[in-house]
């Protein structure tokens, strides 16, 4: 099986959490070079965005993952956490992931009944959509230290680099 490379190199997926994704509630990290290292020497991590999560009641709108609606934030988390496991497991066979593709479909939906690549959770721009009204590109206006500021809302783009997001 696919995991006999992981236990004879007595190397399992590294996990952690981060409240710095805000797109994406999971992200599978692989060594570029993934193709040219040996199995013991390949690292994956599993990383989770935790925010969703903390934030998953702050919305009323259907809240899904990978086709799937949810109805807590545990089952969410399940969901996400199951489609990165499919991201180890098309790194440690291929050496190559990508979620959009028909390979990784037939994976995730084989092993886990996913639909989709995607989700729907609540993001910092969704939950000030649905509680505030407010949208990119609004003109704003508020009190902050005694003082009043006004302003547009922009969109704030981290640098990154896609490799094994979903």
């Amino acid at each position: 099986m696919w995991y006999t490379d992981l236990e004879k190199a007595n190397s399992y997926p590294k996990f952690s959490l981060s409240t710095r994704l805000i797109k994406t509630a999971g992200k599978t990290l692989c060594p570029k070079n993934i193709a040219q290292l040996k199995p013991e020497e390949v690292v994956l991590e599993i990383r989770i965005g935790t925010e969703f999560f903390f934030k998953y009641d702050e919305i009323t709108s259907e809240k899904s993952v990978a086709g799937i609606t949810t109805s807590h934030a545990l089952e969410a988390l399940q969901l996400v956490f199951e489609h990165e496991l499919c991201h180890v497991i098309e790194f440690m066979l291929f050496k190559t992931s990508n979620c959009s593709q028909p390979r990784f479909k037939t994976l995730a939906h084989n092993l886990f009944g996913h639909t989709e690549s995607t989700h729907q959770l609540p993001t910092p721009r969704k939950i000030a959509q649905e509680k505030y009204g407010l949208k990119i590109g609004d003109q704003v206006s508020f009190n902050f230290e005694n003082q009043r500021l006004e302003g547009t809302l922009y969109k704030n783009q981290q640098a990154g680099h896609h490799n094994g997001e979903g």
